[in-house]
Order: C-alpha cells, then sequence, then structure tokens
C-alpha cells in the first residue's frame, strides 16, 4: 500500500450518499464518475489537471459483521453499510481491514457492542 501510495497518483473517493437514495440513481453515480473528473480537469480554476488523472481511487467501507460470528468471521458474514460496498470490493485490487467496537442503544434503551 506505502509502495503504491509513493509512486502513483491516487484519488480519495469518499462515497457518503445519502441512506435513502433510491437504488437506480447509485450506479448512475458511480458511473458518471469518469465525465465529472474530466469535467473538473478542464475548469479554469484548475492549475493542473494531472492532478486529476487518477491511477487509482482509495475507497474507504464500513461493514459490521454480528457478534456470535466474530470468531467465525468470513467475508461472507459481512453486512455492508451501503451495497455498493460489495462491489468496490470485489474489483479492488488491494484491500486490508481492521476490527472495532461500538455501542448500539436499541429502542428500548438495551446496550449492545459490535464489532466491524
Amino acid at each position: 500500500m506505502k509502495t503504491l501510495l509513493r509512486s502513483k497518483n491516487v484519488g480519495l473517493l469518499v462515497n457518503e450518499r445519502l441512506v435513502n437514495m433510491t437504488a437506480e440513481i447509485v450506479p448512475e453515480l458511480h458511473t458518471n464518475m469518469p465525465d465529472d473528473v474530466a469535467f473538473t480537469k478542464v475548469q479554469d480554476d484548475i492549475k493542473d489537471p494531472k492532478e486529476f488523472a487518477y491511477d487509482y481511487l482509495l475507497v474507504l467501507s464500513k461493514f459490521s459483521i454480528p457478534n456470535a460470528e466474530v470468531k467465525g468471521y468470513t467475508r461472507k458474514n459481512r453486512l455492508y453499510y451501503r451495497w455498493e460496498d460489495a462491489i468496490f470490493e470485489k474489483d479492488a485490487e488491494i484491500t486490508f481491514e481492521y476490527l472495532s467496537q461500538f455501542k448500539e442503544v436499541a429502542d428500548d434503551g438495551a446496550k449492545s457492542y459490535i464489532t466491524g
């Protein structure tokens, strides 16, 4: 990963779309991204269009796994926050992951800890 970041032009894609966005729009957002980048390159305020000639895009995504399955964790156990993240990972050349824990509070006030 360090070699890639040092030797290639890597862009950061922050994919925080509205959760309730209709499913038909999401693929269009990603399909149109090359056109959006090309449009950005020709804007008057862009000093060096080569900055937008990405070799790779770094996409951070979130997923969780059921607590009962942490010890037997496999990629099949993943519960992605956005369905397109599973597609990004499938097509990725490099992936990495780390586990973190967060607290979930149910409507009745019951607390549980989620690992993901």
